[in-house]
């Protein structure tokens, strides 16, 4: 075995254990969800892996069953459901059976271990009535089979238990009926091949949605909502249907007809609608605003004002929900008869709703009013001459405007096409990021992406998490991502930056220590968004970790600053520790008491020097390389993240400002402060400072000196800062190596991956798991397609880069 292919494998080895850890309380049979047909067994069995002695002594296995199941009124639930449980020394198992399932069973089972660190896995069962000869078979199930009707609140999402019991059922949802205050009105349904043509989950604008573990939901209901609905399930030319009403609790008001608002002489109608318990109801009533004054005075319906009539109706009705009792529905219609100028056109409606005040307030104006207008002529002059002044320079900024953003559009699209044949391979990468073309196959629908909270924010740019709904080459059906954008849509300097970050990213490829692109949205670059979908990594970034954790953290150095022998069963790495959720700043949250280990602090350091050999052997600087720009992914992964960007475009404690450029001045090499020289051994340098804020647990480098100039003082004159309390010997000479004044003697990270390497193979346990191998597969097929005239992948870790501190 090669010496690269040690290291490789020394890395995986302590990763090995927290990718296994995902797999510690599998289910058999796995996967997200299977189908069995009624009236069989359903069969799962969990099995806990120990991690420690603790858990060999009192961990147990719980279950979860669908609420229906648990609460099923026949009550023979004891004479179904059998569970077991097993335990020897390396592991527990617990197996449950249901007997004779039926397609009420259909639902979420899950099982869980109690032990310290809990985990939790779930499988959505489908009871399916496999027999297509029998006209009773039942492709639907409800929570409750003998729950027929449904109360919302208006303007509350009313969730409704429909649910199919087969992955591949068609549903469709229909109205047969309308509540209304002359009672239950039909609806004139028509079907076409044995399907209705009236499928309200099919309408564009419609308010009901489908999810097929949770059922139909009604958004946003209204009272005029109110009537019976059907759950039609088809598929293999059988058709289940569960009938249901629906009522919904509130008031509305609308104008009947045209939307437009009446012309004087014409009429108008409103309605005012009110669905309530017939206990606590009493008539809407209707008020109009005094056009004067702006106060609002009651109609009295019995004698109303000229020009208004009023006749309000109810029916009522007895509803079981949850209990039986007597609704009412009241419809008020007030008309305006022969409009005039002087006419109310602002009317309340008001009534009582569970003993609450309730009203609505609907206005509207009248188009094509005559208004005896005398006005002098001078009057008239002056405005005319006004208009047309403002007519031309509206004409004027309008031009502009349109010949800014033409050209602004075709600057945007020759930035995007780039020119391939303008790349020299014996160049950086980031002197030619103009010449990189945008690859169309990364183009990922902007409909299919929900944004979300917002993880992070600079001066221009922002980082929010979003949803990514058929993800090419994912194994999700709904991924979580990170998406990158500019903070301003008109800022020119941030959208150059942000498609220079787009173009390396594509040109880079995969790699497991690297933050990866996913899809990019760049059909509205025109209208200044362009949206970057990369890798979400729910830890948040090395820094605030380390903060976040020093409280945690056990050394594992004996008092000589050496690593003690048999760290591995003292104390396992923060890659076992998967008890973490995000709160809504994106920050890593603990669940449970983890610990933070020196095991993992080596770990880390030796993952970044793999993904910045990477990054060099594809002749990529990156300029800011500080544990801020490190994210931690799951099962202990680190990813080097804002390659590319070293011109940071936001301003912080850590940047000094220089020109148009911010310079993050303690992590630059001495040759980058004095002499503007940017090479992959000043971002050994950069590496260097890395390893000090991991071992010191996330402080501030240089601590105390915070002028430049005082700064480049004291490297010249040979300062090096101190060793780091948590540092073993060995990295700490590792650090002054990299802080070497002559760029040729320090390390590059080809060495450094190797010297760590070497260092780590007696701390190592024997078990082996590659678990890179999935994203080198993926960097060779995407490199595959990679055009001839990309420089070449062999490491050159001398390449240098001169550039002004402006443009940094």
């Amino acid at each position: 075995m090669t010496a690269i292919n040690v290291q490789t494998v020394l890395f995986y080895m302590l990763l090995g254990a927290s990718r296994t850890a995902s797999k510690w309380l599998p289910m058999i049979p796995d996967g997200s969800h299977q189908v069995i047909a009624v009236g069989t067994n359903l069969v799962l069995t969990c099995i806990y892996q120990y991690r420690d002695e603790y858990d060999a002594n009192f961990s147990n296995i719980w279950w979860t069953l669908p609420d229906y199941v648990e609460k099923n009124p026949l009550g023979d639930l004891h004479t179904r459901l059998s569970k077991t449980f097993y335990r020897n020394e390396t592991h527990s198992t617990s197996t449950i059976v249901l007997l004779r399932v039926r397609h009420t069973d259909t639902g979420f089972y899950g099982c869980e271990q109690n032990s310290w660190n809990k985990k939790k896995i779930q499988q959505y069962v489908y009871v399916y009535n496999d027999n297509s000869f029998d006209s009773k078979s039942s492709f639907l199930t409800f929570m409750d089979p003998y729950e027929a009707a449904y109360l919302a609140q208006q303007g509350v999402s009313l969730h409704v238990p429909c649910k199919p019991t087969h992955p591949s059922l068609n549903i469709s949802v229909i109205r047969t009926s309308q509540f209304t205050a002359n009672g239950i009105v039909s609806m004139d349904l028509k079907k076409e091949s044995g399907k209705y043509q009236e499928d309200l989950l099919s309408e564009s604008n419609s308010n009901w949605l489908l999810k097929a573990e949770r059922g139909l939901t009604l958004t946003n209901p209204k009272v005029g909502d109110a009537g019976k609905y059907g759950c039609i399930g088809t598929m293999n030319n059988i058709t289940d249907e569960k009938y249901f009403d629906i009522y919904v609790k509130g008031m509305e008001v609308v104008r009947v007809g045209e939307m437009e608002d009446p012309a004087e002489g014409t009429n108008a109608t409103v309605i005012c609608r009110m669905f309530t318990e017939t206990e606590f109801s009493s008539p809407p009533e209707w008020s109009y605003r005094i056009n004067n004054t702006g106060q609002m005075r009651i109609i009295n319906e019995t004698n109303p004002p000229e020009g208004i009539q009023i006749k309000t109706q109810r029916w009522s009705k007895e509803a079981c929900i949850s209990g039986c009792r007597e609704f009412t529905y009241f419809e008020s219609r007030l008309d305006l008869l022969d409009i005039k100028e002087n006419s109310e056109t602002a009317f309340q409606c008001s009534s009582f709703i569970d003993q609450q005040s309730v009203s609505k307030i609907i206005m509207f104006t009248l188009k094509g009013t005559s208004y005896d207008r005398k006005p002098e002529i001078i009057t008239v002059i002056a405005i005319s001459v006004t208009i047309i002044l403002l007519m031309f320079f509206v004409v004027g900024i309008g031009m502009k405007l349109y010949f800014d953003k033409k050209n602004a559009k075709e600057e945007i699209a020759r930035r995007l096409g780039g020119n391939p044949n303008g790349i020299n391979p014996d160049l950086p990468i980031e002197y030619q990021i103009e010449f990189l073309p945008y690859d169309k196959r990364w183009e990922f629908p902007r409909h299919r992406l929900t944004l979300g909270i917002q993880l992070g924010t600079g001066c221009f740019g922002r980082v929010v998490k979003a949803e990514a709904i058929g993800l090419k080459d994912s194994k999700e059906t709904v991924k979580t991502v990170a998406v990158k954008m500019t903070k301003s849509l008109s800022d020119v300097v941030a959208m150059d930056a942000l498609i220079s970050e787009l173009k390396i990213l594509i040109y880079l490829g995969s790699h497991l220590n690297v933050v990866n692109l996913l899809g990019a949205c760049t059909k509205d670059i025109a209208k200044g968004e362009l949206l970057v979908i990369v890798e979400y990594c729910r830890f948040g970034n090395l820094q605030s970790y380390l903060i976040n954790h020093r409280n945690q953290f056990i050394t594992q150095l004996d008092e000589f600053g050496n690593m003690k022998s048999g760290i591995d069963a003292e104390h396992p790495n923060i890659s076992e520790h998967l008890d973490l959720t995000v709160n809504g700043e994106g920050r890593a949250v603990q669940q449970q008491a983890n610990t933070l280990s020196t095991r993992d602090l080596i770990s880390w350091a030796f993952q970044i020097a793999r993904g910045m050999e990477y990054l060099t052997s594809k002749k990529v600087l990156h300029g800011d390389l500080a544990a801020r720009n490190v994210l931690l992914a799951d099962d202990g992964v680190v990813k080097v993240a804002d390659f590319g960007m070293a011109r940071k475009m936001y301003y912080s404690d850590y940047y000094e400002k220089k020109g148009q450029g911010l310079l993050p001045v303690k992590w630059m090499a001495i040759e980058s402060l004095t002499d503007n020289i940017f090479s992959s051994q000043s971002d050994v340098w950069s590496y260097g400072v890395l390893l000090w804020e991991l071992f010191s647990l996330g402080k501030l480098p240089y601590p105390g000196r915070n002028a430049k100039f005082e700064l480049i003082k004291v490297l010249q004159n040979g300062y090096r800062m101190e060793k780091p309390d948590n540092a073993p010997n060995f990295f700490y000479e590792m650090m002054t190596d990299c802080w070497k004044l002559e760029p040729n003697e320090r390390p590059t990270f080809v060495q450094l991956q190797q010297m760590i390497g070497n260092y780590m193979e007696p701390l190592t346990a024997a078990d082996y798991l590659d678990v890179g191998v999935p994203h080198q597969l993926c960097n060779d097929d995407r490199s595959s397609s990679q055009m001839s005239t990309m420089p070449n992948e062999e490491s050159d870790p001398q390449f240098e880069k001169e550039d002004e501190m402006t443009q940094l």
